[in-house]
């Protein structure tokens, strides 16, 4: 019996120590092993969606789950996963005090030559200028609005109501959650139909056009500085003009060409919306200036004849 106990328990410890091998490998480097540099083994783990930690601090469950997929076409999918994080990383089990590694996008993004059409430096100075920033403090960082694991830049050729839908959905994360939102301060939740009510045809607006559009200055084209809400765009024809601040924000990277494209003005704007007093067409301004014109002359030339003719009718009356 003692001997049969025996063996079951070393077959258990092989069985154990034969599972247990996979995530020994992890501790390594992938591309030391494998030469693989899609991050395979980081997510082997983390690529599983429940995986977490209670932070013992504030009771909640830290999700470290990444989605593989989304990450995959990130703009980030080209860098092995301790090219951000410590390299400490690699050993397995992880320490803890790795937990509070803390990691700053400008570390790489700083680098003009390779990112400064971007303005990141700017960038950094309006977002500490941000009212989030400011009254949030450290608990509002870049991840905050930027998931580091699933950002990816704005395509030339993606629709413009992809790119509102997602830029609103970073805002209605934190705005349409009132759980989330207490977590992070302690006023009132705000209800958004009600703090818009002043706009008309609200949703209309929040389909076309991006809650950074009107929450920044009219001359912020990085849209990072956010104003408080007594500070954003109420006017109307700062839009709805010619000289429309959406030329310089949401459709700024469309070529100047589409937006002159067959006589309209802002021609960019009207592939997605018509926006009054924004989208016209110059050709049209002016045919119905001729056309004005010509009625004009036409009451005028009718108003004189009859004019003429009844001076004409009199002596003979």
């Amino acid at each position: 019996m003692v001997l049969q106990w025996l063996v079951r328990q070393t077959l258990k410890g092989m069985v154990l120590l034969w599972l247990a091998t996979p995530l020994v490998v992890t501790a390594t480097p992938a591309n030391t092993i494998t030469g693989d540099t899609t991050n395979t083994w980081c997510l082997r783990c983390h690529g599983m969606a429940t995986l977490g930690y209670l932070d013992a601090g504030t009771g909640k469950i830290v999700s470290l789950s990444v989605d593989s997929v989304r990450f995959g076409h990130s703009n980030h999918a080209e860098l092995n996963c301790t090219e951000c994080h410590s390299t400490t990383f690699r050993q397995f089990p992880h320490p803890d005090s790795l937990k509070k590694e803390n990691l700053y996008c400008l570390d790489c993004h700083k680098d003009l030559k390779k990112f400064g059409r971007f303005q990141f430096p700017q960038i950094e100075k309006e977002f500490e200028a941000s009212m989030h920033r400011q009254r949030l403090g450290d608990k509002y960082t870049c991840f905050s609005c930027h998931n580091p694991h699933e950002f990816r830049i704005h395509a030339d050729t993606q629709s413009v109501a992809t790119i509102v839908r997602k830029d609103n959905g970073i805002c209605l994360n934190c705005h349409n959650s009132p759980e989330l939102f207490k977590t992070l301060t302690k006023r009132q939740f705000p209800v958004l139909s009600l703090s818009h009510s002043w706009l008309p045809n609200t949703q209309l607006h929040w389909q076309h056009v991006r809650c950074v559009d009107c929450h920044t200055a009219p001359d912020d084209s990085l849209i990072h500085q956010i104003l408080p809400a007594d500070s954003a765009t109420r006017n109307c024809v700062q839009c709805h003009t010619a000289n429309s601040l959406l030329i310089a924000k949401l459709y700024r990277y469309r070529t100047t060409q589409e937006r002159q494209k067959r006589g309209f003005i802002n021609s960019a704007l009207l592939n997605n919306a018509y926006v009054v007093g924004t989208t016209r067409n110059v050709i049209l301004d002016r045919l119905s200036i001729i056309l004005f014109l010509l009625v004009v002359l036409g009451i005028g030339g009718h108003g004189l004849g009859r004019a003429l003719g009844a001076k004409r009718r009199r002596p003979h009356e």
